[in-house]
């Protein structure tokens, strides 16, 4: 099972959830999450090689998802390189809070090198084989594909460009049922006085 949100902003792709059986749980699901996280990711990593011709050879991430191991580990395997996180997760915003503590006239911070603690890091290895990664990788690209198109703007036709009179029929069907059983339920209700 997996799941899917494409990078590719077109109206006519769907997020979906592919694979539910009736052994599926809620474990399933958030683990799908969270690998359409790591391939679109790698996605991304993909398009930025082909660009510029240089492959990665490890991924430094930051930010709050980064708290999450299994996540993680989950990149590394997909993008078979290793992952390294820093012990502090937001060095974004560490590195906004250095550069105004260092600017002219304020002080509080010295970006020297030399007055700068290493910074400790978890390191996540590839724990599954290349071949692997390329089958799961091919398979939610196919699943990209195939959710394009599943709903448009056009307005339902029969194959002609023309309307389907038919697709008006279950709204039909619910207004006539529904009046048939108020009445009912009318004459029924005369009948108990």
């Amino acid at each position: 099972m997996f799941m899917m949100h494409s990078l590719f902003f077109f109206f006519c792709f769907r997020r979906i959830i592919c694979g539910l059986t009736q052994f599926t749980n809620k474990n399933h699901i958030a683990f799908a999450a969270l690998e359409a996280v790591c391939f679109q990711t790698r996605e991304i990593l993909d398009a930025m090689n082909q660009d510029c011709g240089i492959p990665l050879s490890q991924l430094q991430v930051d930010g709050g998802m980064t708290n999450n191991k299994i996540l993680m580990q989950l990149q590394a395997d997909i993008l078979c390189i290793p992952v390294v996180k820093p012990s502090m997760p937001e060095t974004t915003a560490l590195g906004a809070a250095m550069a105004a503590g260092a600017a002219e006239g304020v002080g509080v911070w010295s970006l020297n090198p030399g007055d700068l603690t290493a910074v400790t890091c978890e390191r996540f290895e590839p724990q599954i084989n290349p071949e692997e990664s390329e089958f799961r990788y091919a398979r939610w690209k196919k699943a990209v594909q195939k959710s394009m198109g599943w709903e448009s703007s056009e307005a339902s036709t029969n194959g002609n460009g023309d309307s389907s009179i038919f697709s008006s029929l279950p709204l039909g069907f619910y207004i006539v049922s529904s009046m048939v059983m108020l009445i009912g339920a009318k004459y029924i209700t005369g009948l108990d006085k």
